[in-house]
């Protein structure tokens, strides 16, 4: 039913609105009364946070927290969770396809609307990391590598809850989405931000330029509500990280994925 009226509704206008409604810093009383609000009904736990929720003048800016000092320590493996969330969808590309759920495929050639880096990928393991609206909302940097290429597909803005993905065919190839593809000494990996509605923008870090090295937990971008980041791993860091071990399931950032 919603994503019948959702389909009746300008999504971008929407999420649009939502933005400047969420990031309102005045009237003061009106601000925090959303913020408390929407921190209770999302059920977010704020003790991670960098600062106290009061500190924070809207619930925009809360919602893009930073993480406290210390509270996550880094993963010692070679590839940590970029993201908190779920491992919804994971597996072997096969001639080209991605599982989305488990009736409904896409494509790498649709996904990456670049040839070159569908071929590249093309024997390569994915990865679907979904992130509910509780979640901590930065993404990290999973691995050392150097940023070989970094691009914005637009798209439409359409949920990436479950609803939506198991009743709208590639949606991922659909929605909005950031894509950087990163050369590590032992392979290429390719992370992407997707969007969804009420994401009215996808926020980078300065340092996500192409030629630019990057650091395994560094900052690498932010959301503005719940969405989806998908890793693709080519055919030789599949060989080395062994990522078919990974267990589907809830993963915290900057941890060694389990």
């Amino acid at each position: 039913m919603i994503l019948k009226l959702l389909s009746l509704l300008p999504r971008k206008a929407i999420s649009h609105l939502t933005g400047i409604i969420v990031h309102l810093e005045s009237p003061k009383w009106f601000a925090n009364f959303l913020k408390h609000s929407l921190i209770r009904k999302l059920n977010i736990d704020a003790s991670e946070a960098e600062c106290e929720v009061n500190s924070y003048k809207s619930f925009g800016s809360f919602f893009a927290r930073r993480l406290k000092k210390g509270s996550r320590p880094l993963g010692n493996a070679s590839f940590v969770s970029p993201c908190d969330g779920v491992i919804s969808e994971k597996g072997h590309i096969i001639n080209g396809h991605l599982t989305q759920c488990k009736d409904i495929n896409y494509t790498l050639s649709k996904l990456l609307k670049n040839d070159q880096y569908s071929s590249e990928f093309l024997d390569g393991y994915f990865m679907t990391i979904y992130l509910a609206p509780f979640n901590y909302h930065r993404v990290h940097i999973p691995a050392d590598a150097k940023m070989i290429d970094n691009y914005t597909i637009p798209g439409d803005l359409w949920p990436v809850n479950k609803a939506s993905v198991t009743s709208i065919d590639e949606l991922f190839c659909i929605n909005e989405r950031n894509i950087s593809i990163c050369s590590t000494p032992v392979g290429q990996y390719a992370q992407i931000m997707v969007g969804a509605t009420n994401v009215g923008s996808i926020e980078l870090m300065p340092n996500i330029k192409n030629g630019n090295s990057i650091n395994k937990g560094d900052e690498y971008g932010v959301f503005n509500m719940g969405s989806t980041v998908i890793l693709i791993f080519d055919s030789n860091l599949k060989k080395s990280f062994r990522i078919e071990d990974i267990h589907p399931g809830p993963v915290m950032c900057l941890e060694s994925f389990k």
